[in-house]
């Protein structure tokens, strides 16, 4: 036998502060993976990360892409660059991280415009990625469009 009946929610309270990591943080995880590229003799780092995948772009570079896609690229001497689309360009993380940021519409949700930014193949190359260059890469997305 089933019995329907009507229960009172826990009073589980309001968290009033609210942990935060210092920016010191996410910078010795930059150096110390910049580090780690080059004693593994590979010249930058591809992070990809979307929605259900944020782990790696929030532990590397504080982003956490909550609406949409992204990419974090690293260099062995620590250059980094922040790909995003509209949403998160009001989103992103302390700029005293000092990251290059480049905007990229098709990571955005639908329905949003995709008309000004550049095709994806160029960013890389604007960062210095060319043949020959050694990359890791984290995460993985299959891309069809430009």
């Amino acid at each position: 036998m089933v019995r329907l009946t009507n229960v009172q929610l826990p009073a589980f309270g309001i968290e009033r502060d609210f942990p935060e990591l210092p920016l010191e943080t996410y910078e010795a995880c930059t150096a110390s993976a910049a580090r780690r590229l080059s004693e593994a003799g590979l010249h930058c780092l591809v992070v990809y990360g979307d929605r259900e995948h944020f782990a790696n772009l929030a532990y590397l570079a504080g982003f956490d892409p909550r609406f949409e896609e992204a990419l974090f690229l690293l260099d062995a001497r620590g250059r980094k660059l922040l790909v995003v689309g509209n949403e998160s360009l009001g989103y992103l993380p302390d700029p005293r991280l000092g990251y290059e940021v480049a905007h990229f519409q098709e990571f955005s949700l639908l329905g949003q415009p995709r008309v000004a930014s550049r095709p994806l193949r160029e960013l890389p190359g604007d960062f210095g990625i060319r043949a020959g260059t050694l990359v890791g890469c984290v995460g993985w997305k299959y891309f069809d469009g430009r």
